[in-house]
């Protein structure tokens, strides 16, 4: 089960720019479910599973969790390939994975009013970056000097990992982020 739209169509976008961004990535509980039950408490209850106190208790908590309001729960969303937990677990591994995202210099690529593009480069590889938070558009990230394809590690949609994408006039969709992996020639 995808997010919910009253989840933000821009969560996915906004969690690959907290794990590609230089520094430590800092997210506050609940993040990584997308939870956001702050109106009936500063503290919601983690939902574990579909129980009637949420996993949380055996007994009736401080305060009862709102199932309509709330997002899957974790046992749920663990096993959901396109749930808000499984992308905070592939960027996790994307980060711990890729030198580039934990020492790379950062360049900014593009910054305007809807998209967003960088790459993180270190030694002799590259992370380049694209968060639309707009509609579609097309992109030639050739003409400054970045490699004819590159290999696309993540995608805020799906999981279409490990396939090459051509950066020469790409196509980027709308509302939609994108990691890919580059290397320089020598």
């Amino acid at each position: 089960m995808m997010l919910k739209k009253s989840h933000g169509i821009h969560f996915k976008l906004y969690s690959m720019l907290l794990f590609t961004i230089p520094g430590t990535p800092t997210y506050y509980y609940g993040d990584e479910l997308a939870l956001k039950d702050y109106k009936t408490t500063t503290k919601p209850l983690m939902r574990w599973d579909k129980s009637q106190f949420a996993g949380f208790s055996n007994n009736v908590p401080w305060i009862l969790p709102n199932k309509d309001k709330l997002p899957p729960p974790v046992m749920q969303q663990a096993s959901e390939p396109l749930s808000a937990l499984s992308l905070y677990r592939i960027l996790g591994k994307i980060r711990k994975e890729e030198p580039p995202l934990q020492y790379g210099d950062f360049h900014l690529m593009i910054n305007t009013t809807t998209v967003l593009s960088y790459i993180r480069q270190w030694d002799r590889l590259g992370i380049l970056i694209i968060l639309n938070f707009g509609g579609q558009y097309t992109f030639d990230f050739t003409a400054v000097y970045l490699p004819p394809t590159a290999l696309l590690l993540a995608k805020s949609t799906d999981i279409s990992q490990c396939k090459l994408v051509s950066l020469h006039n790409m196509k980027i969709e709308a509302n939609m982020g994108y990691i890919l992996k580059y290397f320089i020639a020598a």
